[in-house]
């Protein structure tokens, strides 16, 4: 049988005869054996890389272990392995496309796209690997429908993601401009409150009563400058819905240096005037919403004249919302003088 380099050993000690015939090419055999072994070698060197490699079917020559080329197709030849019974394709030559497919369905050279999903292992792909991005965008998807990702701008992110609630963390609304707007809890936007001031009126006659204070006011400041009665007397104050002041229910007390005065009919504002009916009363009395339609009082007023000053305190409840404030004199004295006015918020 003829021999391919196959047959030999690696190790050239062990390689004592050549060819079909067996040649003896050991130690001190004849010289003419060794021009004999030559010719064998030279004819296995072909046997192995030569023309008995290749075929429309498997050469007789090829043993197990070996590649051989199939050419049944001749512009796409198969490399096979012979493993002693079956030849197992290994890959296509395709010479009009100068590429090589290997058994597993890979192309080389790779052509675009052929790479698929599956082919990857999970997180194999690291972030040097993706297209740069430019400074200042972030990875996601404006445009409509299921798509590739977008290099989006801070724009474009604002516009995905939601507006706070009272329950959940978000973006702040649009203001709608303007430069004294707050946000509240709700995510709205509102002008602050601010104080209304009324037509300020002269003290005159027995009383000087003001209306139309709104149920949404929470805070109500009467200023009093240089009143004065016709005789000496009391400054005095009521408060009501819109029907009409309230007679009763007031828990009042109004104190100075000589001592002090409580009052249920009314909010006490001084206490013991100067017999000098020309004294003035200067001030201001502040009424603050506690709860619902019940009101607190707290009032500084002086008598410069005297060199007196009254400090009273206390607390109303409504039958329905604040509506009007009402001064008078405890004595029924007429006012004569002096100026009023009522701030709210």
């Amino acid at each position: 049988m003829s021999q391919t380099f196959g047959d030999w050993d690696s190790n050239a000690n062990n390689n004592t005869t050549v060819g079909a015939g067996a040649i003896n090419i050991a130690e001190g055999c004849p010289p003419g054996n060794i021009n004999d072994a030559i010719r064998e070698v030279m004819a296995a060197a072909v046997r192995s890389w030569g023309g008995q490699h290749s075929g429309m079917s498997r050469p007789a020559g090829v043993q197990a272990g070996r590649f051989w080329l199939d050419t049944s197709n001749a512009t796409a030849p198969v490399l096979k392995w012979f493993d002693g019974t079956d030849d197992i394709p290994f890959m296509t030559i395709d010479y009009s496309a100068n590429t090589i497919t290997l058994d597993s369905g890979v192309v080389v050279p790779l052509a675009d796209g052929s790479i698929t999903t599956a082919k990857l292992a999970d997180n194999a792909v690291t972030l040097a690997k993706m297209a740069d991005l430019a400074s200042g965008v972030i990875l996601g998807r404006s445009s409509a429908g299921t798509g590739d990702p977008e290099a989006l701008t801070g724009t474009q992110v604002t516009a995905l993601l939601d507006v706070f609630t009272s329950t959940a963390k978000g973006l702040a609304p649009a203001s709608g401009g303007g430069t004294t707007n707050f946000l509240r809890a709700d995510g709205t936007w509102a002008a602050p409150p601010t104080w209304t001031q009324m037509t300020a009126k002269s003290a005159s006659g027995t009383s000087v009563e003001f209306t139309g204070i709104p149920s949404t006011a929470k805070v109500v400041k009467v200023m009093f400058s240089g009143i004065s009665f016709n005789v000496a007397d009391d400054l005095m104050m009521r408060i009501g819905p819109s029907g009409g002041v309230e007679t009763t229910g007031y828990a009042s007390v109004v104190g100075n240096a000589g001592g002090d005065n409580d009052e249920a009919t009314a909010f006490r504002l001084t206490r013991a005037p100067s017999a000098n009916e020309t004294d003035t009363y200067h001030g201001m009395a502040e009424l603050a919403n506690l709860t619902g339609n019940t009101w607190c009082l707290h009032s500084s007023i002086a008598t410069p004249e005297a060199k007196n000053e009254f400090n009273a305190s206390g607390s109303k409840a409504l039958g329905g919302s604040l509506a009007r404030v009402q001064l008078f004199a405890l004595g029924g004295a007429s006012f004569d003088a002096g100026t009023i006015n009522i701030l709210y918020m």
